[in-house]
């Protein structure tokens, strides 16, 4: 699930200059201890360095996918199955952590009307 949120901060590495490879933590721990914080997890390092490239490869093609493009020519036939199974993996993973969020703003906006009511 992570490397599915790093893909939301819309990091590139190509962009970063000296300062912000240090202040990420490109090479080595970032001077800002927990510099990065996806869920209830915190890095020293640059989400996108300690991402296994295939992970990475696999949600920048399921963001391409969504906009409608294939990495193969021809249709979801022409795909690789490892492809198909990875997208419908990362696909499964996004619903259940809409569904996770949901339940956690269902409880949040239930306790702030009890607060308010109370």
């Amino acid at each position: 699930m992570i490397a599915l949120s790093v893909g939301e901060l819309g990091l590139n590495c190509e962009k970063c200059n000296e300062f912000q490879k240090i202040d990420h933590g490109y090479e080595k721990d970032s001077p800002i201890p927990g510099k990065w914080k996806i869920g209830d997890y915190s890095f020293n390092r640059c989400p996108l360095v300690i991402m296994d490239k295939r992970a990475n490869w696999y949600i920048t093609a399921y963001n391409f996918l969504k906009d409608g493009i294939l990495p193969n020519d021809g249709g979801w036939l022409d795909q690789p199955n490892k492809f198909i199974e990875a997208m419908n993996f990362i696909e499964s993973e996004i619903n259940k952590s809409v569904k996770e969020d949901g339940r956690k703003q269902s409880r949040n906006n239930f306790n702030s009307t009890r607060r308010a009511i109370g």
